[in-house]
């Protein structure tokens, strides 16, 4: 397969994962759902990151977080794991969907914003968002609250955000921007030979 015709398929393959990212994220939200029955004082982020690995097609890898994944650093620095290993699989990843605990809050127009962990009116939800290298992206909450054992219980039904091609999900960009920025070097010290390894 030519430069060409690997782009090509590429970009196809990346235009058809993002039209599957709302039943990726169906398929998170069952896992969550299973997770909770029976309650669990704990969650462990799931990953999900579906990718073309170079000579095999499409594949999907899951990636438990078990640590460090509460600071912004943290995160990323996950994150970028996640894309070195996809990088030494020779997978390119064409979608992402990360189920997590997370606070949120609605924040009144024009007040000064609060980080939700900040604000005494926050929720907690476990939110699971999906983005396609294109961008493309989709998210759905479970409103969560916790038994006296401080057991996680969904406290009401899923709200799915529905696909849109300008979604914001920083944290799964950063497994692309890693990814991408590992691609570049390597070809880079292959002196731009993208064939070979």
């Amino acid at each position: 397969m030519n430069k060409a015709e690997l782009a090509e398929s590429l970009n196809a393959e990346i235009e058809q994962a993002s039209q599957r990212l709302p039943e990726k994220v169906q398929a998170m939200q069952g896992i969550v759902d299973l997770w909770l029955d029976p309650p669990d004082n704990n969650f462990a982020p799931q990953l999900s990151v579906e990718g073309l690995k170079y000579g095999e097609g499409l594949r999907t890898t899951m990636f438990s977080i078990l640590d460090g994944f509460n600071s912004a650093v943290e995160k990323r620095l996950a994150m970028e794991r996640v894309a070195a290993q996809l990088h030494s699989d020779r997978t390119v990843p064409t979608t992402a969907v990360l189920a997590a605990e997370a606070w949120v809050s609605r924040q009144k127009q024009g007040a000064r914003y609060v980080m939700p962990e900040h604000d005494p009116n926050r929720r907690e939800v476990i939110v699971v968002m999906g983005l396609a290298f294109n961008q493309a992206h989709c998210k759905a909450e479970l409103p969560i609250t916790r038994d006296a054992k401080g057991n996680l219980l969904p406290a009401g039904p899923w709200k799915t955000v529905p696909v849109s091609s300008q979604g914001e999900s920083p944290l799964l960009r950063q497994i692309y921007t890693a990814y991408l920025e590992l691609a570049s070097q390597s070809i880079a010290k292959r002196g731009g030979n993208h064939a070979t390894r």
